[in-house]
């Protein structure tokens, strides 16, 4: 996003849209709750892909070091892996919790479910759509290599009620292709040129730092990828809907430095190549 254009006028009726649509009515909702086991912090991401692989219309959610799993009225709780695990929590709730009084579960349910209509969005339009964090991008028709943020709300009403809103918010966001395409006068890049930007990387929405060995763009960008890049090719496909690896070849990767402060030190070792 660039500094110049965040004073965005937010009167401005054109700069945001909203719908809103019914998409179930429910009598219950079902759950299992697993907790990580300590040696094996992966087994929830890795049970939460697996889910996703068998059918991307499972209802889970990962939350802290858990996994949660749903079902909607009497249809059964998807299972992690084949070999069943016992889950540390088994329950159930009903839309007509008085508010603020919201159980933990319910919470996590709207984000399972918002996590749903975001995986199914991105695979059916052929990666036009690109997850963004809790949102998504959109390309914007009206600006080049421009985007608008795409928003979906799940909301769980006391009469059974699965609604969700769905707005677009034009913040300016623009590609880092469009960066790329403006040489300076001697038909060079340089990192002068993010002087104005703030980078963040699509589909996690982590602000990051691009890793120059020098003062050109070209010094952060390869073609070669890295070792490990079928696997997180296939994790953006099955994890978010981003089908890329019949197009790995054309693939530019780029060396950037993540800011991972908001994560309190949670994470794995992460490669330079993102």
């Amino acid at each position: 996003m660039s500094d110049l254009d965040t004073n965005i006028n937010n009167s401005d009726l054109n700069n945001f849209l909203s719908s809103y649509f019914q998409l179930d009515n429910i009598t219950k909702i079902n759950y299992n709750q697993y907790i990580g086991t300590n040696g094996n912090e992966q087994w929830c991401f890795q049970s939460d892909l697996y889910l996703r692989s068998r059918d991307n219309k499972n209802l889970v959610s990962l939350f802290s070091k858990e996994l949660w799993c749903f079902s909607l009225n009497d249809d059964p709780v998807p299972l992690p892996y084949e070999k069943e695990r016992i889950p540390d929590k088994v329950g159930h709730f009903t839309p007509n919790f008085a508010k603020p009084n919201l159980p933990t579960p319910y919470a996590i349910f709207l984000k399972a479910v918002r996590r749903l209509i975001y995986l199914n969005l991105c695979a059916l339009s052929l990666n036009k759509y690109i997850p963004f964090g809790n949102s998504s991008l959109v390309e914007d028709s009206n600006a080049n290599n421009g985007y608008k943020i795409l928003n979906f709300s799940p909301h769980l009403f006391e009469d059974g009620s699965l609604s969700v809103a769905i707005n677009y918010k034009n913040l300016k966001l623009i590609s880092l292709k469009k960066i790329f395409e403006k040489p300076n006068e001697n038909n060079e890049l340089n990192k002068s040129f993010l002087d104005f930007y703030a980078v963040y990387i699509a589909p996690s929405s982590v602000k990051c730092m691009i890793k120059f060995d020098n003062d050109m763009l070209d010094s952060c960008i390869s073609k070669k990828p890295p070792r490990n890049s079928d696997k997180i090719l296939k994790i953006l496909n099955i994890s978010h809907g981003l089908d890329l690896i019949n197009r790995k070849d054309e693939i530019k990767w780029i060396k950037v430095i993540p800011s991972i402060l908001h994560l309190s030190g949670q994470t794995p070792p992460i490669s330079a190549f993102l």
